[in-house]
Order: C-alpha cells, then structure tokens, then sequence
C-alpha cells in the first residue's frame, strides 16, 4: 500500500525528482506545466453565502473555476475581485503575465438579487459585468502584467 500511495499521488500530476530545483528556462516548460495543471485539480463547486451586499472575494474564490453566490440580500450585490498582485501571486510564479494565459471561471447567482462583478486594484473588467438572478456568467481572468489582471466577459445563460 505505502508503494502505491508513493507512486500514485492524485494531487500531484509531475513530482519533481530529487535534486531538480525548476530555474527560469524550465519554468514555461514542464514544471510550468505541472504546477498549472496540479493547481487546476480541485475543479469544484465553491458557495459563498452571504447577506452581505458588497462580497469581497478571495483569490482562491475567483480562481475557483465555479463560484455560486448564494443568501439573502437586501438589494443588488457587488462582488469584488481580489487585487491583480494577489491574484497573480496565487496562480503561482509559472504563469505568463503576457497576456498568454487565461483561467476561466463561472459565476452562478442563485440570490434574489442582481450580481454586478467589479475590479479591485490592478484588475481591469471587460464587457457585461452583470449577472441576473438564476443566471450565470463565464469570465476569463487573465494577467496582462506583472500586477495587472484582466477581466473578460465571455457569455452567460440561465440556470
């Protein structure tokens, strides 16, 4: 058993053998790769409850691939992003800051409410950042520099 769970690891997609230390000429190959897809794993449904009509969000919130906004607001709910550093710094140090990565990520509102998404320090929204009740919208959070994200609308539809 303990051989198995030695060569089997479900978090980790690429362990590092003993010895390699990644430098900056490997880190847009392989072991870019491999923290990518190993950080990409826990693809979940994240609820965030709240009665709260302004949400601040944590990067591991946005980066969640799916959040559902869920509770008992009183009027429309502003949902705010992470600032672009953070967020940058917690996709990990592999990740392009050219504009050439993108992690995508759905919003679902299951509140009574209208969901408006806005930006924080060093995150630039693009396009409907608005989410009706029992809707949803996908968004690409991209990082365009080493301490600006930016935000895409890409569509939604009902629940």
């Amino acid at each position: 058993m303990k051989r198995f769970l030695i060569d089997f690891r479900p978090a980790i997609v690429s362990p590092l053998p003993g010895g390699i230390v990644p430098d900056t000429t490997g880190m847009w190959g392989h072991f870019g790769l491999a923290q990518q897809v190993n950080a990409a794993l826990p693809n979940s449904l994240t609820t965030l409850a709240s009665q709260n009509t302004l949400i601040g969000l944590a990067p591991v919130q946005l980066i969640s691939a799916r959040l559902m906004i869920d509770g008992a607001q009183g009027g429309a709910v502003t949902l705010r992003s992470p600032s672009g550093p953070a967020i940058i710094s917690f996709m990990g140090n592999s990740v392009a800051t050219d504009g050439t990565f993108a992690s995508r990520v759905r919003v679902l509102n299951s509140t009574t409410q209208t969901i408006t998404v806005a930006g924080s320090t060093g995150v630039i929204t693009r396009g409907t950042m608005t989410i009706a009740d029992a809707a949803y919208r996908d968004f690409l959070v991209q990082p365009g520099s080493a301490s600006t994200v930016v935000i895409t609308n890409l569509g939604g539809g009902t629940t």
